[in-house]
């Protein structure tokens, strides 16, 4: 499921002592994840309720932003995250990038799959691992999205992005027929001339409920 090439990190033993993970530094060489969900009950991400390795990787599971390890300086060079969901006909392999500094890293995911037999391009940036300790500052999240003549930006930020909370988003999609969004939400829409809409949503939850869920929505042109 994960492979590490190389490793290399510091860490502050005298923090760890007391509980908390402190690494100053932290660089990946050539990691590779492969996630793959097989149906609705089997992924390859997911142990037996009673193992030990389920136990463990609850128990490391943070609840909260203050929970994630300080990090000082995150880089990831020539990571690869392969992404199958047989339930939905979804494969995608993605490079991961993040750029060094503290301040300024952010973590970039881009490449290219196959959604029920459409290929599409993704490309995403999101802020650093050290900017989802500070519950203070929103968690900043950009994707582009294109498959066949549909475009599609979402610029928006997580209030907690451990929760998936406070979601607060600006959507922008075009591209020459509406109906063929089917093919990335699922949802059945009516054929149509050429259409741009931009909508904006805030104060949404990821799970399902959400407040005041549209400001507004643009309509096809």
């Amino acid at each position: 499921m994960v492979t590490i090439e190389q490793l290399g990190f510091h860490i502050k033993i005298w923090n760890l002592l007391r509980g908390q993970l402190n690494l100053p530094d932290v660089n990946f060489i050539r990691p590779k994840i492969i996630l793959e969900k097989f149906d609705a009950n089997s992924k390859n991400w997911e142990f037996p309720a009673t193992s030990k390795a389920r136990a463990a990787a609850h128990a490391a599971l943070p609840t909260k932003r203050s929970n994630f390890p300080i990090v000082g300086v995150m880089s990831i060079t020539d990571g690869t995250l392969i992404y199958r969901d047989k339930t939905k006909d979804l494969d995608t392999t993605l490079q991961i990038g993040a750029a060094q500094g503290s301040n300024t890293d952010q973590i970039e995911l881009s490449g290219q799959g196959t959604l029920q037999k459409q290929a599409f391009k993704l490309d995403a940036k999101g802020g650093s691992l050290a900017m989802l300790r500070y519950s203070g500052k929103d968690y900043p999240l950009n994707v582009d999205i294109t498959m066949g003549s549909t475009e599609i930006r979402v610029d928006g930020t997580f209030t907690d992005p451990v929760t998936m909370e406070g979601v607060n988003v600006n959507i922008d999609a075009r591209g020459n027929n509406l109906a063929d969004l089917f093919y990335l939400t699922g949802i059945p829409l009516p054929p149509t001339p050429p259409y741009a809409l931009k909508g904006q949503f805030w104060n949404m939850r990821i799970s399902g409920r959400c407040a005041n869920f549209m400001d507004e929505w643009g309509k096809a042109t």
